[in-house]
């Protein structure tokens, strides 16, 4: 995963934010979902973010998964990430 062209991220006290600088809309995502983007822009996969958030987290692999899947869903869908 990547951002997508004309998207910056910055972290944040609670998080990070994207900004697509083409339309001016942020997205605010909290530290997990930070983990998660940072995780997934450094070249991991989707199980090692799941591996991750379970550990650092302490919740059910199947709750990981799920929250993986659908935050990366969401920035797919608002055009911040490729790939």
């Amino acid at each position: 995963m990547r951002l997508a062209d004309g998207v910056a991220a910055t972290d944040t006290a609670d998080g990070l934010v994207l900004l697509n600088q083409r339309t001016g809309i942020f997205w605010q995502v909290n530290g997990s979902g930070r983990m998660v983007v940072q995780l997934l822009l450094a070249g991991n996969d989707q199980t090692a973010a799941v591996g991750q958030l379970v550990r650092s987290y302490r919740v059910s692999t199947q709750q990981a998964a799920d929250d993986v899947a659908a935050l990366v869903a969401q920035l797919r869908s608002a055009g911040l990430v490729t790939g």
